[in-house]
């Protein structure tokens, strides 16, 4: 027991730096979900199921933004599963859909459910719920 009173603002601190890491996680995969979400939400909603009903980014209403255009480009997941009609073009030029065998998955990983305000506070009040405790009640525990 001495070793953790001993090295408490070590912890601490080591305990700080994981909820960071936790904080940004939790905050790319917003960006991710949010971006890459509402493209193939787009694209089920217009059914986009095949060559023949692909469509650009504009016909789909999504704005060109370089993290899609780039999970577009390179293989990523998201690249996997969108298919488009002509690999030659720039990314923002080509029609894309996503066959039927792809659609589940697709819906799974970049899901189309939003983050909510409740959500959001919920997870604010909890972080520093955690960040009170750490900064003044295990200190005196220990």
């Amino acid at each position: 027991m001495n070793i953790f009173v001993e090295n408490i603002d070590s912890i601490i601190i080591i305990i700080y730096c994981i909820l960071i890491g936790i904080v940004i996680a939790f905050i790319a995969s917003l960006l991710t979900k949010g971006i890459y979400g509402r493209f193939i939400e787009a694209m089920l909603s217009n059914s986009c199921d095949c060559e023949v009903n692909a469509k650009t980014l504009d016909e789909l209403g999504i704005k060109k933004s370089i993290l899609l255009i780039n999970a577009l480009q390179r293989r990523t997941t998201l690249s996997s599963l969108v298919s488009c009609d002509d690999e030659k073009l720039k990314a923002e030029y080509r029609r894309y859909y996503i066959l039927p065998e792809h659609q589940i998955k697709a819906q799974g990983i970049f899901g189309t459910e939003r983050l909510t305000p409740l959500t959001l506070a919920v997870t604010v009040i909890l972080f520093a719920i955690i960040i009170i405790l750490l900064q003044f009640v295990v200190p005196k525990i220990l």
